[in-house]
Formats: structure tokens, C-alpha cells, sequence
């Protein structure tokens, strides 16, 4: 402290007092008590530095997490360790968004930020922060009466990441990442009503700073599906997934994002010349994304800096303008009719082993009225001792210090199968509940997932060849 003198930078990087590191400045040093005293305040950066110049890019991964948190009945995290780090993935179970309707379907998201900033004698003269974001979204919303005019927004997980930290010269520079979730609706419903959609995207979003003057950057590519509608009236829905990435500087406020991906279905009334009432109905996805550039820590000029609409696209991806008597049979009306191969439960006299399948397989029926046929082949109908083989010598290979030998893990699988030949085609998820985490109450579900005792695991290769700490 002696050669402390008021004016002087003090920056530190991540310690168990500040775990974000910080950077003041001296505002006072006084002697009290044969102790002294120092009152600091908040510096920028630029005062830290003659010149600088620096770049931080980094992918963000499950990998990174400190602590991740479901707010929201119904959501499921999942997070494997796997030899490289991949996405933040939730999935979503009859989520109770608003009292009458339930939205299923999944997440999967990779955040990636950039940071440049040059500093030349104790002034920031250009900055660059872009975030880059890979996501897939698929959501489906079932209504299952009249819900009035409803507008409703749920944070469903929130995840804090490690500090990155590095060093510019001798000066540690700390960035502090946290991602939050959001779901959200409104609109107003009728009458029963489901729809879907899914949307995949890449998009990069960002601003810049340079001689004296600010630019957004931006540019996207999506891919847009959705799943046939059912209603029985008049609809209107907004259903969205939002996610709020944010980052602080020296646990200062930092750069942040805002990516929202949506679905907005409409069905109206139209009048025939018969005079019976009917429908007709379309669907918009859309995208919108902003960010912000409100970095004190780099200096009063780089406060409030933001771009909220940066990213604006819509588009009507599939609609219906032939008028549908109101009360006329529709896929999931639950009564298979017209060229419909089922109607949620009913499948007229069809049965797995009538289309060529074992006799003991179960058939489901998919959103658009078609045949789900993966439940019809048995594990007695498929060679699977070439793909266990395989996968057990991949594994072996991998030489992780807690996984079985090549022979305990073949044993195991085979076990598996004779036990639950249902899950003939997911027993990559089924070995990874059994065994990595010792949990026996595992049966198969939807959606391509093995259930263990409330919980779900992936059925991704990663899950099973995941190397988990001893």
C-alpha cells in the first residue's frame, strides 16, 4: 500500500474475494489506527493501458459451467460431459406456460463471443463485440379449451459460466458470461386448438466502434418447419424462446445479447356462400435479435451503447386459404378419417405386425396423422450385436479410467436389451443411465429419450462415451 498514491489503476484477476476480478482506481489513501486506509472507485480499462490492443474469442460450452438452474416445472437440462464441448440443450415437457395450455418440444443453443478493443495513449479508439449463436428450436403448443386474451413470460433456466480470464502484458483482464432462458406466449384461443413449428438457425450479431463512430454487423441463416395445426375455432398465438446472454467486465455491466425465436399462428372465421362457418389459418416464424454495448469499463463514451432491433425477419412459412367447415374432421381430432394413417389413438384395425413388423411392437401416431413405426421393430427383429461390438471397442479405445472393458461392456448392453428390447434403439442412453449413473429404474420414452426415475439422458454417442471424473 505504501506506493499507492491517488489516481493509480489497481487491477486484480479472479481471487476468492472478487471472483470476477476488478479494476479501481484510487480516490484516497489515509493513515488511521497505524493502519491505512484506500478508497477506490471504478476505472476503465483505457486508463489501465498506454496503448493495447487484444482480441478474446470463445466458444461457450456446457463445459464452462459453474451452476445451472431449472426455474420452471417441466424442463429438463441436459448436460453430458463428452471428449469435445457441444451445446446448452433443454427439453420441455407439458411446460405449464398459462393454466390450460402446455408447450413441448426442445432447445439447443452455441453462444460464441468476440471482443477486440485497441487502446492508443490511455484512449479506447476502436472496439468490436459480436456474439455468434447456433440454435435449433423446436416447440409444439396444445391448448384444450378457450383461454380469453392471456400474455404470459417464464425464465426456465439459468446458467452461470467460469470467468474467461488472460492477461494483456501484466494486466489481467476477467469477462464474466451468464446465459438466462426464457419462455413466452399470448394471444387468444377459442376453442381447442395445437400447433408446432421448428426453427434452426446461425446468426452473429454485433457493433463496432471506430474512428469515433458506431455500426451494427449482422447476418443470419435459418431453416423453418412446422407440424400441421389442429382447431376447432378462431386462434391467435405468439409462442417464443429468448435467450439473454450477458457478459461483465470485471463484474461491471458488459456486452449483451438478446435472440428471440418465434412462431406466430392465426386461424380466422370466414363466411362460405352456403353460409356455414369455416376457417382458414397461417403461421409466421420470425427471428429478432439486438445488442447492447453498455461497457463502463472501457469508458464513459462506451455507456448505453445499444442496437435492440438489429436482427428483424418474419416470414409466413404455411397456411391454409381453403375454408374448412368448422366441426369437420382434422388431423388430431382423434378420429382417423379421409387419407389421415391415424388420428392421435386411433388406427382403424392397422397394427404393427399388419405392416410387416413383430407382433408384440407398439404403434404411435405422429402429429401429422402419420404412422411412428420405430416402437414396431423389436430388438429381436434387429441385428444390433455389430453395433454393440462396435460402440463397446470405440469406447475401449477412449481408455476412460472409470468405463468397463471391452467384454463388461458388451455383457452389460446385451443385458440391457434382453431386459428392455424396447430400447433396442436407444441403448447408448440406456447403458449411460444404467451404469455412469447407477440408476436401474430406466424405461423408454418418447421423443427418442430413456427415462430414469424422473430424469432423461440424450440419445447421442457423447452420453455414453462421456469421460466423467473418477
Amino acid at each position: 500500500t505504501s506506493s499507492l498514491a491517488t489516481g493509480a489503476i489497481v487491477v486484480s484477476g479472479p481471487t476468492e474475494a472478487a471472483p470476477n476480478g476488478f479494476i479501481r482506481r484510487v480516490t484516497s489513501v489515509e493513515q488511521s489506527g497505524g493502519g491505512t486506509i484506500v478508497s477506490t472507485e471504478n476505472a476503465s480499462i483505457a486508463e489501465a493501458f498506454e496503448s493495447a490492443d487484444f482480441t478474446v474469442s470463445k466458444d461457450l460450452s456446457i463445459d464452462d459451467i459453474e451452476d445451472a438452474t431449472v426455474l420452471v416445472d417441466g424442463v429438463m437440462k441436459h448436460l453430458t460431459k463428452a471428449e469435445i464441448g457441444h451445446e446448452f440443450k433443454h427439453s420441455f415437457v407439458n411446460v405449464p406456460i398459462v393454466p390450460g395450455m402446455a408447450i413441448n418440444g426442445s432447445i439447443s443453443a452455441e453462444p460464441k463471443l468476440t471482443l477486440t478493443v485497441v487502446v492508443d495513449y490511455f484512449e479506447v479508439v476502436s472496439a468490436l463485440v459480436r456474439f455468434d449463436i447456433k440454435e435449433e428450436l423446436n416447440l409444439s403448443v396444445v391448448s384444450s379449451a378457450e383461454i380469453p386474451t392471456f400474455t404470459a413470460e417464464k425464465k426456465f433456466a439459468s446458467i452461470s459460466l467460469r470467468p474467461i480470464t488472460f492477461t494483456v502484458g501484466i494486466v489481467p483482464i476477467v469477462i464474466k458470461p451468464n446465459i438466462n432462458f426464457y419462455l413466452g406466449v399470448n394471444g387468444e384461443i377459442k376453442a381447442k386448438v395445437s400447433t408446432g413449428f421448428s426453427q434452426k438457425i446461425e446468426a452473429f450479431a454485433g457493433m463496432e466502434y471506430k474512428n469515433g463512430a458506431w455500426q451494427g454487423i449482422r447476418g443470419f441463416t435459418k431453416f423453418f418447419g412446422f407440424y400441421p395445426p389442429t382447431l376447432e375455432a378462431e386462434a391467435k398465438i405468439r409462442v417464443y424462446e429468448k435467450n439473454e446472454i450477458e457478459f461483465l467486465l470485471y463484474d461491471l455491466v458488459g456486452p449483451s445479447a438478446l435472440v428471440t425465436l418465434y412462431g406466430q399462428f392465426e386461424a380466422k372465421g370466414t363466411s362460405m356462400s352456403t353460409e356455414e362457418d369455416c376457417l382458414t389459418w397461417d403461421l409466421k416464424l420470425g427471428i429478432d435479435g439486438g445488442i447492447g454495448f453498455n461497457m463502463e469499463a472501457l469508458g464513459p463514451d462506451f455507456e448505453n451503447k445499444s442496437l435492440p432491433d438489429l436482427i428483424q425477419y418474419s416470414a409466413v412459412i404455411a397456411s391454409s386459404d381453403e375454408c374448412v367447415p368448422v366441426g369437420a374432421g382434422t388431423c388430431g381430432d382423434g378420429v382417423k378419417n379421409g387419407e389421415e394413417e391415424c388420428d392421435v389413438e386411433d388406427f382403424g384395425t392397422t397394427t404393427c405386425e399388419g405392416l410387416g413388423y413383430d407382433a408384440e411392437g407398439t404403434l404411435f401416431c405422429d402429429v401429422d396423422c402419420t404412422y411412428i413405426l420405430d416402437f414396431c421393430i423389436l430388438c429381436g427383429s434387429c441385428n444390433y450385436e455389430t453395433r454393440i461390438q462396435n460402440h463397446c471397442a470405440r469406447m475401449d479405445i477412449y481408455g476412460c479410467s472409470n468405463e468397463p472393458n471391452y467384454d463388461e461392456c458388451v455383457s452389460v448392453y446385451t443385458m440391457a436389451l434382453d431386459e428392455h428390447p424396447l430400447c433396442g434403439t436407444q441403448f447408448e442412453a440406456f447403458y449411460y443411465c444404467r451404469e455412469e449413473l447407477e440408476i436401474t429404474d430406466c424405461y423408454c420414452g418418447d421423443g427418442g429419450l430413456v427415462w430414469c426415475e424422473g430424469g432423461c439422458v440424450e440419445n447421442t454417442w457423447n452420453a455414453l462415451a462421456a469421460c466423467l471424473d473418477p
